[in-house]
């Protein structure tokens, strides 16, 4: 059996940061292009948002100060200090003052934007934000070793917990255990392809068998990331293949980076683990 790499704590965790402002910064500029869409006409309005967080029931100064956050001029200048906050985190040292306070600002930020935004998010903002805290928790000039391991070892816990619960919801719906879930999603117009849709309506065999593959690696991959080094590559490879593929026909940019922002916690944690074994 290979050795496994040895794995030093304090990169792995300016890995994960690295990805994680790759992550956000692609969510933002998504975001900002289409800011018209937090004016009061566009279809992400906070007069409309705000009546789902019981806006109207505030006490006045309170509402006054959501809306200076959260319309649109509030809500670029929140975008614009996320970008900065999230990229000084990137290029200041590790485990400083400056760079926590950086984590620190961009967290709040995408806590704030999280609350705002009550429809339009999906897994990939959830799992930003779940890293983000993370990293605000455990990565400082007053934090230990132990505390950057359990920082990485919540955030692979996070993954697999993400793909277990995925997997799970899969194998309990008819349309997915009937194989045809892939070649249906990806002959939609707004999560499709119509090259891919075209291909799997030729060849439905191929889809049973990506839809099956789906549901398999997400339920299977709390076991195959255990195994011994060099094995457990073959799980984030494909977790690496999995998420590309989606950016590519479904245009879900920001799952990519941010599922792999997960991935170094995810080996860390696993080669940890299995050192004790």
């Amino acid at each position: 059996m290979m050795e496994p790499p040895a794995l030093d704590l304090v990169e792995v965790t300016r890995v994960v940061i690295w990805i994680h402002v790759v992550s956000v910064v692609v969510a933002t500029l998504e975001y900002l292009r289409v800011s018209a869409d937090f004016g009061e006409r566009g279809a992400f309005a906070w007069s409309v948002f705000r009546t789902a967080r019981g806006g109207s029931r505030l006490p006045p100064a309170l509402r006054r100060i959501q809306a200076a956050l959260f319309r649109r001029t509030g809500s670029v200048v929140l975008l614009a200090v996320q970008v900065a906050a999230v990229l000084a985190a990137a290029l200041l040292p590790m485990r400083t003052m400056g760079q926590w306070l950086a984590l620190l600002v961009s967290s709040t930020c995408l806590g704030l934007l999280a609350f705002r935004q009550r429809y339009g998010e999906d897994g990939a903002d959830q799992m930003n934000l779940i890293v983000s805290v993370a990293l605000v928790l455990t990565v400082g000039p007053f934090q230990s070793d132990t505390a950057l391991r359990i920082g990485l070892a919540f955030i692979a816990a996070q993954l697999v917990l993400s793909y277990a619960s995925a997997g799970i919801a899969k194998v309990v719906s008819p349309v997915w255990r009937s194989g045809r879930a892939v070649g249906l999603v990806v002959d939609t117009a707004t999560y499709g392809s119509r090259q891919a849709g075209a291909v799997l309506r030729r060849w439905p065999g191929l889809g049973y068998l990506l839809t099956w593959a789906v549901i398999v690696f997400e339920v299977s991959f709390v076991a195959m990331v255990f195994l011994p080094w060099p094995w457990v590559m073959v799980p984030l490879a494909v977790g690496a293949t999995f998420h590309a593929s989606i950016a590519l026909v479904m245009g879900l940019n920001n799952f990519l980076p941010a599922f792999l922002s997960t991935y170094p916690a995810m080996l860390y944690s696993s080669l940890l683990v299995t050192s004790q074994l």
